[in-house]
């Protein structure tokens, strides 16, 4: 289960934090693009349950490298042979109507040709995994609601509105993402050798020890607890997302109603899963992003509890003015998630922030942080400050190390730019982009592939965490 928040206190002083992530303990956590698979054995059971694979059932229903999984479909039709991999000798892929295929020896294809992420659909995309592609939704019928999730979102006294899908003719932008000065700190590379904090391997035996709440390993968020950054194209309809007292405090922040009183919703946006139900909007036109926390859809009316409007984008040092902006520090979704196409293209080139379990107290953090959910009330010592980065050893050669392809990019994006404490959370976690706006317009999860069948959690395995160097409070704060 998420950690339960513990910012009702601050939004009495008009500070409504974000913080908590889904917690990697929990057996029961959102399903990355889940689908029914039926096997041999008669089984059926969610592939794609990352939290928990496979835990439900038996051995003899497992996947082997003889029996590799045909996804069953609504919309179209496959026929896999005893449940062998699909290839050019076994049988013929159903007609689809602008659809490319190239399917022998699994070779990737181009899923959704008309629009530009998936031209090309990843060389590597299903190939290594020996798994069959996954086949095009048909364009009469696109997916118009969220993958299924085994958290509980907010409790909401009226039901919550599902949004219809575009049409897939036009397709939504895939491709504008926010992007702020290229001197921001997201941007600029650690130097060889910069000050460590005093405290830096006390500051390291803790982190080690907060790794004990996911079995040694940290998470990546991705349906859950992960912000969705959907892009609005010029001209969109504008809406009025009312604030709402989520805390019951008796009062409502003017400046927010102020900067939700104009924004163009996609009409098929849905904010991420989970209690937190965090949600972006960027308007590339009008250079113009918008962040919501627990954002709800109720009965045709956007409401959101806290977030805030960013003018300037492109313009910005990537940290939210005064009290806004939907993390716990004040640090945009968009500085520094993993975005889907810096994980396809195989690089992350910007600072990663990282959710830990216990920080310091709210009364001490450190920039870029402009504040702090910290909650410490026996006074630990070496509780870590939100806003602290800290960085992979730079003369780790992780090329050496054996891990999952995208532990190894988190790990030198970690060596080059370092980490940046933003959030508190139920384990250790970065946050992926939220894949739903690709999901929501019927188009595959461009995770899946990525994560090449590994679950989640255990993505981050062999990252030598124990080589963490921490840097001093407020590093590269500048002057005044």
């Amino acid at each position: 289960m998420p950690v339960v928040s513990v910012r009702a206190a601050f939004l009495a002083a008009a500070v409504c934090l974000a913080a908590s992530t889904v917690n990697a303990a929990s057996a029961a956590a959102t399903a990355d693009g889940a689908s029914e698979f039926v096997w041999p054995s008669g089984a059926a059971y969610s592939y794609y349950d990352h939290s928990n694979p496979y835990a439900a059932h038996a051995a003899t229903a497992q996947p082997t490298a003889s029996t590799t999984y045909a996804p069953a479909q609504t919309t179209s039709t496959y026929t896999y042979p005893s449940y062998k991999p699909f290839n050019a000798s076994a049988t013929s892929a159903p007609a689809q109507a602008n659809r490319a295929y190239a399917y022998p020896s699994y070779a990737p294809y181009s899923v959704y040709s008309s629009y530009t992420p998936y031209a090309a659909y990843l060389a590597n995309s299903r190939a290594a995994s020996n798994e069959p592609a996954l086949p095009a939704k048909s364009a009469s019928a696109p997916s118009s609601t969220s993958h299924p999730t085994a958290i509980a979102s907010a409790t909401s006294t009226t039901s919550k509105t599902t949004t219809a899908s575009p049409s897939l003719s036009t397709g939504p932008d895939l491709t504008s993402y926010p992007r702020f000065t290229p001197t921001s700190f997201w941007y600029t590379p650690l130097p060889a050798h910069p000050p460590l904090n005093p405290n830096s391997a006390a500051y390291v035996k803790e982190f080690i020890s907060q790794l004990s709440y996911s079995s040694g390993r940290a998470w990546i968020n991705t349906t859950a607890y992960s912000s969705p950054i959907y892009a609005a194209p010029a001209g969109a309809p504008r809406i009025t997302v009312t604030p709402w007292d989520c805390h019951n405090t008796g009062h409502i922040d003017s400046g927010l109603a102020a900067q939700f009183a104009s924004v163009p919703m996609p009409s098929y946006a849905q904010p991420a899963d989970g209690t937190d139900e965090e949600m972006t909007i960027f308007q590339p036109s009008t250079n113009t992003m918008w962040e919501f926390w627990k954002a709800q859809n109720v009965s045709g009316k956007w409401q959101a509890c806290w977030g805030g409007q960013m003018q300037g984008v492109a313009q910005s040092n990537g940290i939210w003015p005064g009290r806004y902006g939907a993390t716990a520090t004040g640090l945009p979704f968009a500085g520094g998630e993993l975005s889907i196409a810096e994980l396809q293209q195989g690089a992350i080139r910007h600072v990663v922030g990282i959710s830990l379990v216990n920080v310091e107290t709210w009364k001490i953090f450190s920039w870029p942080a402009q504040r702090s959910d910290g909650y410490n009330p026996n006074n630990l010592p070496n509780r870590i400050p939100e806003g602290l980065r800290f960085r992979i050893d730079p003369s780790v050669n992780l090329d050496l190390i054996p891990m999952h392809p995208v532990a190894r990019m988190i790990a030198k994006a970690g060596q080059q730019y370092g980490f940046v404490v933003w959030d508190k959370a139920g384990a250790i976690s970065f946050r992926a982009e939220n894949p739903k706006r690709y999901t929501l317009v019927g188009l595959p999860n461009p995770l899946i592939p990525l994560w090449n069948g590994t679950p989640t959690y255990m993505i981050m395995a062999n990252v030598p965490w124990n080589k963490l160097q921490f840097l001093p409070m407020n590093y590269g704060k500048p002057a005044q």
